[in-house]
């Protein structure tokens, strides 16, 4: 599993959030609280992403490293 961290940009300059279009069974964690897919995030925010080895993802949100 590997973990990924990084603090939310802008993704929709319109609403100033991202939101999470991740599979099912990833965990994403925000502020050591579990959020699920549909989840919208405002800029700035910082998130740990846990990635499962053999899932596959897709974040519709920027994140820095």
């Amino acid at each position: 599993m590997s973990r990924h961290k990084g603090i939310v940009k802008l993704f929709d300059e319109k609403f100033g959030s991202g939101l999470i279009t991740s599979s099912v069974g990833d965990d994403i964690l925000l502020n050591k609280k579990s959020i699920s897919a549909g989840h919208t995030l405002c800029a700035g925010r910082i998130v740990t992403f846990l990635f499962k080895a053999k899932s596959r993802y897709a974040y519709k949100i920027v994140v820095e490293q």
